[in-house]
């Protein structure tokens, strides 16, 4: 699978027993989004992700980022805001979210 930023293919690599592709060049991490609900009990987190993060709304805002294709159906991403300052990349199909370097 190619990183969405570089498009320089990513390393599987396993965390807590969860996989995720991450880019050596970039430093980001993709995560499937069952992975991605698997994370807080993996990193000891007594919550669970909320829903409505899957469906958050996408956001319509100017950002400096380039809209990035999903690296598995390549499909341009949804921007969505996860806190106030926590702007990530989400595939509209829900296969999955992309964190840049230092998102995480």
């Amino acid at each position: 699978m190619d990183c969405p930023v570089c498009n320089e293919a990513m390393m599987v690599v396993e965390r807590h027993q969860i996989e995720l592709d991450l880019c050596f060049f970039g430093h980001g991490f993709w995560f499937d989004l069952s992975e991605l609900e698997m994370l807080p009990e993996a990193i000891g987190l007594p919550v669970e992700l909320p829903k409505e993060l899957l469906y958050k709304e996408k956001v319509d805002i100017t950002s400096l980022e380039a809209k990035r294709k999903c690296p598995r159906c390549k499909t341009l991403m949804d921007k969505i805001l996860l806190s106030d300052d926590l702007l990530v990349d989400r595939c509209p199909k829900l296969h999955g979210f992309w964190f840049d370097k230092g998102e995480l």
